[in-house]
């Protein structure tokens, strides 16, 4: 096995190792700067397909940290190296398919809570959904477009 693919492995044992009994998905999402990092995670609930959280003061820190961890080495290996992701979804499927997505997002198209977007592919009304002040959000559209 490659170093990848050990992390990979990591990261999906943990995943199922927090995944709610009544999630048919679940996904942990992350950035990583070389300043700042982030994560949060969401799951499908089975019932009616809804997205859900952790309740305040469930959250499996420990567990999301770990992952978070992983993702840096993950960062540093091969073949990602060369140029780093910023951003990542990790998803898991309660039959065990795991998969990560990765995104180049630069830091300053980024915001915190903002995962696998840029600041700049929102509209004002996105933008203000996520408590990202309206001239933040014109000084990433104007330099890098919508």
């Amino acid at each position: 096995m490659t170093d990848d693919q050990k992390i990979y492995a990591e990261i999906g044992r943990s995943l199922w190792n927090i995944m709610p009994h009544t999630a048919s998905e679940i996904y942990f999402y992350g950035d990583i700067f070389p300043k700042s990092k982030g994560c949060t995670t969401e799951f499908k609930l089975k019932k009616d397909s809804s997205i859900s959280w952790f309740k305040f003061g469930e959250n499996p820190e420990d567990v999301e940290l770990f992952i978070l961890s992983k993702a840096e080495l993950l960062q540093k290996t091969e073949p990602y190296k060369q140029e780093p992701w910023t951003h990542f979804k990790a998803t898991l499927t309660e039959a065990g398919k795991f998969k990560m997505d990765f995104a180049y997002i630069p830091e300053d198209d980024s915001w915190p809570g903002l995962f696998m977007k840029r600041v700049s592919e929102l509209s004002l009304e996105e933008a203000e959904e996520k408590y990202i002040p309206e001239e933040e959000w014109k000084k990433c559209v104007d330099k890098y477009g919508s």
